[in-house]
């Protein structure tokens, strides 16, 4: 299972204007909330973008890895194995206000997760063209707090 939360919190985080968002804190994160979700519109879609065809020869992490496929039959999926889609498909996001923060958490619970698109990322699924999750997260985390930031500037300077 993979979760990833960013959280921005609107109390204290530019000195000057500390007093300022404090008081207008829920309309300040209501505004960051409206400047980052198109940016968690894109990183859904990149999410949800499936590899492309398997490239053969399959490049197996090790020779052990590949006695273990065929002993297990594919490591119960069936050889060759089907893609699902379910990987893909299973990626959830959610936006919220909570507590003085806007929390944007992305998550996907699927098992095999780690070993497609994850830390544990198989050669062979590198290969094929998936994306490290990782990457894609922070990439769109930082995004979206330069979003959070442009958007906060834009409210101090329309007061």
């Amino acid at each position: 299972m993979l979760r990833v939360t960013f959280i921005y919190e609107g109390k204290g985080r530019m000195s000057s204007a500390a007093r300022w968002f404090e008081r207008l804190n829920p309309y300040a994160l209501e505004r960051a909330r409206e400047a980052v979700r198109p940016i968690v519109r894109k990183m859904m879609i990149q999410l949800h973008e499936p590899a492309g065809p398997v490239v053969y020869p399959i490049r197996w992490a090790s020779a052990k890895q590949r006695r273990a496929y065929f002993a297990t039959n594919g490591f119960g999926r069936g050889i060759p194995s089907v893609r699902t889609n379910r990987l893909v498909n299973t990626w959830t996001d959610e936006m919220r206000i909570q507590g003085g923060e806007l929390r944007v958490t992305v998550q996907n619970n699927v098992p095999y997760r780690a070993f497609v698109t994850g830390d544990d990322q198989q050669p062979f699924h590198e290969r094929t063209g998936w994306y490290d999750d990782a990457q894609v997260t922070t990439f769109y985390g930082s995004q979206m707090a330069d979003a959070t930031r442009a958007e906060w500037r834009t409210m101090w300077e329309e007061r």
